[in-house]
């Protein structure tokens, strides 16, 4: 058995072919969320069972940036051209120390994050939705 490192500073995203940088704190800086789930069981009265496989391969991504990250500035504006013009842009996400890879062709800023202010500075929530996210979890 063999002992493997992770190195979060080693996880990369690019949204727009730019790398998003400024990543906020905690363990899940970014998550990929599949909608749905790849399978469904149906049973009926008799106890037979018909499985069924989903094909739907959308997700959404959740970056959460320090709020005084440049990348928030990029991501407002391809917020407002996806509004103006209904523009995609490419998202993903690579491990680079391991095999994890999410990769999405036509992704699109869901909505305007909300904006908290207190005593302290609170990370900037970006929600990105992928109608076909290609994905390999991949290990070390």
């Amino acid at each position: 058995m063999s002992t493997k490192a992770y190195n979060g500073a080693q996880v990369f995203a690019t949204f727009g072919n730019r790398l998003i940088e400024g990543l906020g704190d905690g363990d899940d800086a970014i998550q990929v969320e599949f909608v749905d789930d790849t399978t469904t069981v149906r049973t009926g009265v008799g106890g037979s069972a018909v499985v069924s496989i989903n094909q739907s391969i959308s997700a959404t991504v959740r970056v959460r940036l320090l709020r005084t990250s440049k990348s928030n500035d990029y991501m407002q504006r391809a917020l407002n051209l996806w509004r103006d013009t209904g523009t995609f842009f490419p998202f993903t996400l690579k491990d680079a120390r391991g095999k994890e890879v999410h990769a999405c062709a036509k992704a699109a800023v869901q909505k305007q994050p909300s904006s908290g202010h207190g005593k302290a500075a609170s990370d900037i929530e970006w929600m990105i939705v992928c109608p076909e996210m290609r994905s390999n979890q991949g290990g070390y």
